[in-house]
């Protein structure tokens, strides 16, 4: 249910480097900022499937999970 979501609601493609990934950044995947799905999923996948059983906003859930924004993604949500 998590990478289904991921899937949905972020641009997502493969890369032979990378595998299958969130792409931040260029629509046509040739620059920007590349994320492998199962290490978004690894970092956030309790949080997102909380907000998903909860009916809560996951991006914001996402952004509260790391308020100090370590992860650095908060920006980019």
């Amino acid at each position: 249910m998590v990478e289904s979501w991921i899937k949905k609601n972020y641009l997502t493609g493969m890369l032979d480097v990378v595998g299958e990934c969130i792409v931040w950044g260029s629509s046509d995947m040739y620059y920007g900022i590349y994320t492998p799905i199962d290490k978004f999923e690894k970092m956030f996948g309790a949080v997102i499937q909380n907000a998903l059983d909860t009916g809560s906003d996951v991006k914001q859930a996402i952004r509260d999970s790391d308020a100090d924004n370590t992860k650095g993604f908060n920006d980019i949500l």
